[in-house]
């Protein structure tokens, strides 16, 4: 074997170890991507049921996790949001969905709140409530938050009224306190 045949044995086996470890690397992406399934959104009684007559009872709602905190938060602290467009994401338009404080929004698992839609990311945005506003943040989804028209560019006011765009999908805001 002289030196030529010895550096093409060598860029082979190089070749085929980055071929392996390209595929290590595609199959450690997959494992991540599909490991945890989808949860769908659970469902949470209506206001009706503690005593409260707040909202109509034949629209559907869904609702997030509560806060992350573990602490149980009063009604009056989560968000509601109501489909304008639903895009892709099997959700009907006039469905309400309720969002705590530090719920994250997107397409799978772990999101707190999952919407169905491809063009939505993992995890799109995050829902917070300082100081009695409620703030959301884009967490560099590929399609974009905006806040009416408006792209979200780190943590933005939202307040009843509002029309939220998450993706192709549309939403009206209702703050409950």
């Amino acid at each position: 074997m002289d030196l030529v045949d010895v550096a093409i044995l060598v860029l082979r086996v190089a070749l085929v170890v980055l071929l392996y470890l390209f595929l290590a690397l595609v199959v450690r992406s997959a494992l991540r991507s599909f490991g945890a399934p989808a949860a769908p959104a659970r469902e949470r009684p209506s206001p009706s049921a503690s005593g409260a007559s707040t909202s109509n009872s034949r629209t559907p709602s869904i609702s997030g996790s509560q806060p992350r905190s573990g602490l149980v938060e009063p009604t009056r602290h989560r968000l509601v949001l109501t489909v304008v467009e639903p895009a892709e994401s099997g959700h009907a338009a006039g469905e309400r969905i309720d969002v705590w404080p530090t719920n994250v929004l997107g397409r799978s698992a772990p999101a707190d709140v999952v919407l169905g839609d491809r063009a939505i990311s993992a995890q799109h945005a995050r829902f917070d409530r300082r100081a009695d506003r409620w703030l959301v943040t884009d967490l560099e989804s590929t399609n974009g938050t905006r806040v009416n028209g408006l792209a979200v560019r780190g943590a933005t006011r939202l307040q009843s009224g509002d029309v939220l765009e998450v993706g192709p999908m549309r939403f009206e805001v209702s703050d409950t306190g």
